[in-house]
């Protein structure tokens, strides 16, 4: 599954995320990035923004912190 950048603005406008606070392309890319846990969650949109406000709420840049980690590592 991937979240187009449509569904992403849609689904920041849901939980009120502020783009001045977490970039946009920071949410974007970590709502595809939970995607992988979608077995767990079945799809639910809902849920996989929860996730992802979870991760952003213990730093603004997770997920460009993860993919820099993940690229050391490969």
């Amino acid at each position: 599954m991937r979240i187009t950048q449509k569904k992403s603005r849609e689904l920041g406008k849901f939980f009120k995320i502020d783009y001045k606070k977490t970039p946009f392309r920071e949410w974007w890319i970590g709502l595809n990035i939970e995607t992988e846990h979608s077995n767990i969650f079945g799809n639910d949109k809902k849920i996989l923004g929860k996730i992802v406000i979870s991760h952003l709420n213990e730093h603004p840049r997770y997920y460009k912190f993860l993919q820099e980690m993940e690229e050391k590592f490969e």
